[in-house]
């Protein structure tokens, strides 16, 4: 064709003078690319390493632009959505709402405990003086080896224990559940600790948690509570008994309903005919 001449009209890069494919002629030499053979050039696509990003894509629940709009996940139906720490499956009391579920934020909320991950509801309810699953209770008569009782509240379980032992078998005992050997904090407490032994069982006396066998006469508790009520029966702790279960003469712990009235008594800790009562070591542990 002739120079100055496109086969259509105006500028023709057939010149040889002067023309470098730039300018109004039909030959354009922009130059498109396709990475991610999506159908959709670079130019238009966001991200034209992923097939599956481009204009018109369907937007989905994956925190992408997967439709190349600007926006992420919109239009998307929003569920509610509970913040799950120990990662078990059952949020607390944290609450979002977002497109789909996560390890860290689940449909299911109701952890009372959402620092531990064997804590959730569902979860087997073990006798270790905690609410495994979430009923409100702490422990099930089931799952224990002893009467369970609760005071003031299902959270703070005892266990009564009639079985003889001395004292060291009792602590170990109660070690074992995740309890320890009692603690009285007040008369409200001893009263219906007295009352709920003597209803399992009349006839022995009960190892309490109370023990001087550290410093003589420098009595303490086990769990290390302090010692700020005292409920001695008269003219104890004495450091002095009749033998009548072992030969040693001192008195280093002590023991409950000895006498009247929930009164406590200093007995030889060796002595193997006690029951013991055990109690929850948790933060629900009575002041009053």
């Amino acid at each position: 064709d002739d120079a100055g001449d496109d086969d259509d009209a105006g500028d023709d890069d057939d010149d040889a003078g002067g023309d470098d494919d730039v300018g109004d002629d039909d030959d354009d030499d922009t130059t498109t690319t396709d990475n991610d053979g999506d159908g959709w050039s670079s130019s238009d696509d966001c991200d034209d390493a992923d097939p599956e990003i481009y204009p018109t894509a369907v937007e989905i629940c994956d925190d992408v632009d997967n439709d190349c709009d600007g926006d992420v996940d919109e239009d998307l139906m929003q569920i509610q959505l509970y913040r799950d720490f120990d990662q078990d499956g059952w949020g607390s009391g944290v609450m979002s709402m977002d497109c789909a579920a996560s390890s860290d934020w689940v449909i299911e909320t109701g952890d009372c405990n959402d620092s531990e991950p064997t804590v959730h509801p569902g979860a087997t309810e073990l006798c270790n003086a905690i609410d495994d699953d979430c009923d409100g209770t702490a422990d099930d008569s089931s799952a224990c080896p002893c009467e369970l009782l609760h005071y003031p509240d299902p959270l703070h379980p005892y266990l009564f224990c009639a079985v003889q032992g001395n004292w060291y078998d009792a602590q170990t005992n109660c070690a074992s559940y995740g309890y320890a050997l009692v603690t009285f904090d007040s008369q409200a407490e001893l009263d219906w600790a007295t009352s709920s032994a003597i209803s399992v069982s009349a006839e022995n006396p009960w190892w309490i948690g109370f023990t001087d066998e550290a410093q003589e006469a420098s009595w303490e508790w086990e769990d290390g509570s302090p010692p700020n009520f005292l409920n001695w029966c008269p003219d104890e702790p004495n450091n002095s008994h009749g033998h009548e279960c072992f030969p040693a003469d001192d008195e280093n712990c002590g023991m409950l309903n000895w006498g009247a009235g929930g009164c406590w008594n200093d007995y030889p800790c060796g002595c193997d005919t006690i029951h013991h009562i055990c109690e929850g070591d948790s933060e629900y542990r009575p002041t009053n």
